[in-house]
């Protein structure tokens, strides 16, 4: 016998998935049915949503734990077709050179995933500053510039153990950050890597060196030099 709850679903027909619309002007998704416990480590909530980042909403949809929707629906008409996940990769990511800075680099976001699959809990720098998110700064991508004034090497990602007890509300200071930059490019120089160390604010620091195949690499960063994770 159906559940009467599951009855007065409207998006019933997508099972345990979790359904989001998605808001190109802010490249974030407003999830609208929740379900699975993602949202214990991911998304911010602030006015009475829980709103996804690009590379959080590629990262559930790429997993089929998401159906990203273009609009939100009308209860008098028939529900938007889901995004796909070939048409998320357009919406939610941009090239290194690209200038919507809303989104993510294509590189950054093979770091979140490979960080992802080795279990540990990826935000943006200072995601939680604010709880609907809204001071996070975006991931960059280290082009490798290594001129003595060259801005200074971005952090891309603040990542963190995750654990029974573990609360976006009480995030405390990250394992480590990371910046991400793609291989064969090179590092930074020696006085780049000490100024992003200090900037680390005594957090341990690694380079998600990126692959052209989407293989990436993660090194420590020791007082300028680099160490194989």
């Amino acid at each position: 016998m159906e559940d009467p709850e599951d009855a007065n679903d409207p998006f019933r027909k997508y099972g345990n998935r979790s359904v989001a619309v998605w808001n190109a002007d802010s490249a974030t998704a407003s999830v609208i049915r929740q379900k699975g416990k993602h949202f214990r480590i991911m998304g911010c909530f602030g006015g009475g949503t829980v709103t996804l980042f690009a590379e959080e909403t590629l990262y559930l949809v790429e997993r089929e734990a998401l159906v990203l929707l273009p609009s939100a629906p009308e209860d008098d008409e028939e529900h938007p077709e889901p995004i796909t996940a070939r048409e998320c990769y357009d919406i939610c990511l941009r090239n290194e050179d690209h200038e919507d800075a809303k989104k993510c680099p294509l590189a950054c976001y093979w770091a979140f995933q490979q960080l992802k699959g080795l279990g540990y809990v990826v935000y943006r720098p200072q995601q939680y500053d604010a709880a609907d998110g809204s001071r996070a700064l975006p991931p960059q991508f280290w082009a490798g510039d290594v001129a003595p004034d060259a801005p200074p090497v971005p952090v891309c990602f603040e990542c963190h153990q995750p654990g029974a007890n573990f609360a976006k509300s009480r995030l405390g200071a990250p394992a480590f950050r990371v910046f991400v930059t793609h291989a064969g490019g090179g590092l930074p120089s020696v006085t780049q890597l000490t100024d992003l160390l200090e900037r680390c604010a005594g957090a341990p620091a690694k380079a998600a060196v990126a692959a052209g195949d989407g293989t990436v690499l993660l090194f420590d960063l020791t007082e300028g030099v680099p160490t194989i994770a």
